[in-house]
């Protein structure tokens, strides 16, 4: 059997492992579902889209034939654009940052598009079918205290951190879906970069160098004066604003934080334990993020000139 019909079946069959997985994990799988797309995506920058596409054909029928009309659909949804526009544009020398976000819309429009179609044949209203998303994903939480060795006490707090989640999240879910869907697109460029070994180009600027338009910053304070200081609609959506935005200068002040790594020449371990404790200790996230807000203004990156 030929060595690239070997790569494009073990990327089929390692697509459709990791969909089977996440998709036992319910909330957990989602962390998961960050990296389906990738076997694919790879096998497309390295074989070329063609091969991509045989083996998205195969995942898609192996998942008609295992889950039906439904596995499909939601996979198509979930992974479609991802696997074959991103690599696509990066193969036609689109830079990384652009690529992204054109992919990034196109999957979004194509999720909003099918969302339209389902609530039109349920008879349903779009805040309806957000409501009855989130209540199926907080009973299965839910189920899973249930299911633990958590004193009464412990599954209470769950239960009510939880249903706080599910209401926050009832108003945010068209955000967190841009976040998760721009996450798992950055993700796929990280692990490209990681894999490349010059087998193929990924263009655009270094991550260290990396910044977003210095017009963003103007809709974000706008959300946070309405989170702040108005009600019903107007909250709202700077409500969705701040959970699209902050995410994004997140990113630029994590990369501000990659640009004085790299000055200052620290290891790899040492970098690896500085981005854990930027994710998990408070607050450094909210800190690396008002990093990324600010050098809009600063420009931390900006060559110094030492005076003698």
């Amino acid at each position: 059997m030929p060595k690239s019909l070997l790569k494009l079946l073990a990327a089929a069959v390692m697509t459709l492992l990791l969909h089977s997985v996440a998709s036992g994990f319910g909330p957990v799988g989602v962390l998961l579902n960050l990296v389906v797309a990738f076997p694919i995506v790879y096998l497309a920058m390295r074989q070329g889209l063609p091969a991509a596409g045989l083996a998205s054909a195969l995942v898609l029928v192996a998942l008609l034939v295992l889950g039906g009309l439904t596995s499909l659909l939601s996979y198509l949804l979930q992974f479609g654009a991802v696997s074959l526009l991103l690599p696509l544009l990066l193969r036609r020398n689109w830079s990384w940052d652009r690529a992204v976000a054109a992919t990034l819309v196109v999957a979004l429009a194509i999720a909003a598009l099918a969302l339209v179609i389902f609530t039109v044949q349920q008879g349903l209203s779009l805040t309806d079918s957000i409501g009855q998303y989130v209540e199926s994903e907080i009973e299965l939480a839910l189920a899973l205290a249930n299911d633990s060795a958590l004193s009464i006490e412990q599954q209470e707090q769950y239960r009510a951190a939880v249903t706080g989640m599910g209401e926050f999240l009832k108003q945010t879910l068209p955000a967190w879906t841009i976040s998760v869907f721009g996450a798992m697109l950055l993700l796929q460029i990280f692990l490209l970069s990681l894999r490349a070994e010059g087998r193929y180009p990924i263009n655009g600027p270094a991550f260290s160098r990396w910044s977003v338009s210095e017009y963003l910053v103007w809709p974000l304070i706008g959300a946070g004066f309405a989170v702040a200081f108005a009600a019903g609609l107007p909250r709202l959506l700077g409500l969705n604003l701040l959970v699209v935005f902050l995410p994004i200068y997140f990113l630029q002040g994590l990369a501000v934080v990659t640009y004085f790594f790299q000055q200052k020449q620290v290891s790899p371990m040492l970098r690896a334990v500085g981005y854990t404790l930027i994710a998990l200790l408070n607050p450094m996230p909210m800190i690396v993020t008002a990093i990324g807000v600010f050098d809009m203004w600063a420009d931390f990156r900006k060559p110094r000139i030492k005076k003698t």
